[in-house]
């Protein structure tokens, strides 16, 4: 009976899996790709423009009559609660302390060293690559 019951679930899963993949149609008309336009300013926090809710009437007309034609993007998380590190890492796809950007002034640090991967081949050898 217990065997039964797993073959049950099996199939269950088996089917529930396989309904829920698409057919590979090649009729179905293609999306227009979707355009992406970041934008980010020195100091700028939640609340800067229009369509954030700032109390300046009529701040930022341009940037609300864009955020209004499209999809605005209200949560996010940052690598560093600083302006120049999180955007060293959203220009470079690497964390503050990987880029040496991890504050304000002589960047990077005196005593900063950038830190090296460890990755191991298929055929063993050790490789000591930057971040």
């Amino acid at each position: 009976m217990k065997f039964t019951k797993s073959i049950y679930c099996l199939l269950s899963l088996i089917t529930i899996t396989l309904l829920s993949c698409q057919s590979n149609n090649k009729t179905v008309q293609k999306e227009a790709p979707l355009n992406v336009v970041l934008i980010t300013l020195d100091d700028m926090g939640y609340g800067t423009t229009g369509v954030e809710g700032s109390s300046v009437p009529d701040i930022t007309p341009y940037i609300d009559k864009l955020a209004s034609e499209g999809i605005t993007f209200t949560h996010g998380y940052v690598m560093s609660p600083m302006c120049g590190p999180s955007r060293a890492a959203i220009l470079s796809g690497r964390y503050p302390h990987c880029s040496g950007m991890m504050g304000h002034g002589t960047m990077p640090p005196a005593l900063w060293q950038e830190p090296e991967a460890v990755f191991i081949s298929k055929t063993g050898a050790m490789l000591f690559l930057p971040f």
